[in-house]
């Protein structure tokens, strides 16, 4: 397993469930988040059409994310989203070139779409979030920038990484953090990805179906990024409990536990492992033994 700073993924892990936490319609500009103990101001709120897919076509611009400063570093956080099931349902996962990046290769065609309908202004979508950004961020060549994303928004993440780096709108420094993310690209785009963007790690949970998917013989997809694998060993075994981004905490939370003697981040408690009945019988066992 690779080293990672684990207390700056819990940051960027925390900071991605505050853009899971805001409502999907309005402006978030100036909110102000207190995330272990770092002050945070959004100075962008991010907007994107949801996941299209063939059981349900979406048009409407919903809050997708937001780009936070703290006197440290900036952070680009994009949310997860429950139409992933919906794209994994439709099994299709067709793709499409990459067209902002030379050598960019093949990409999931719906991860795509709702990359390019990124914007800052839903009343003013032709102006595309990647190059809004250098205007919203002003003269900041030496702070830091974490992007981070979970579920779609990790592929999100990863296509933004990419265009932003590659057309030098971001320094090739950036660090990625990504949570459960899905196969983004085929092998030229995974190729072309690692050498541009070279700081990404890609925290993945080993029982998490959606981290598999699409399947690389079939479609030619390929991973990019460096992965850190998480062993779920307390989580029930469910799916949507196993691709939670609460579960990813808990689980990176209980590594850093480990190496700093911090609190871990608790499981959602429908995701506690529950104990099989042969466990159950076992207890009671116990317990009259005892008596």
């Amino acid at each position: 397993m690779i080293p990672i700073a684990l207390q700056e993924a819990l940051l960027a892990g925390l900071l991605v469930k505050e853009a899971e936490a805001l409502p999907l319609a309005g402006n978030f500009d100036g909110k102000q988040l207190s995330i272990r103990q770092e002050a945070f101001t959004v100075i962008a709120t991010i907007y994107a059409k949801e996941l299209s897919t063939d059981l349900q076509q979406r048009e409407n611009f919903v809050t997708f994310g937001f780009v936070a400063r703290s006197p440290s570093c900036i952070v680009i956080a994009f949310r997860g989203t429950e139409t992933i099931w919906e794209w994994i349902q439709d099994a299709d996962f067709l793709t499409i070139p990459y067209p902002f990046v030379p050598h960019g290769g093949d990409t999931d065609d719906g991860f795509t779409e709702v990359y390019k309908s990124l914007c800052l202004d839903p009343r003013s979508p032709a102006q595309t979030f990647v190059n809004s950004l250098p205007q919203r961020l002003g003269s900041t060549p030496q702070t830091p920038v974490i992007v981070c994303g979970h579920s779609l928004g990790a592929a999100i993440a990863s296509l933004f990484a990419l265009d932003a780096v590659g057309n030098n709108i971001l320094p090739s420094s950036i660090k990625v953090y990504t949570f459960a993310s899905p196969y983004v690209g085929n092998r030229q785009f995974a190729e072309t990805y690692n050498a541009t963007v070279p700081n990404t790690v890609c925290i993945v949970n080993r029982l998490d179906i959606v981290t598999h998917l699409p399947p690389q013989a079939s479609f030619d997809y390929s991973p990019n990024g460096q992965p850190y694998v998480l062993t779920p060993k307390d989580v029930r075994i469910d799916i949507p409990c196993q691709h939670h981004l609460t579960t990813y905490l808990h689980l990176l939370s209980r590594q850093n536990a480990s190496q700093t003697g911090e609190a871990t981040i608790p499981l959602d408690p429908e995701c506690q492992q529950r104990p099989s009945l042969l466990q159950c019988c076992l207890l009671c066992l116990l317990k009259a033994i005892r008596r």
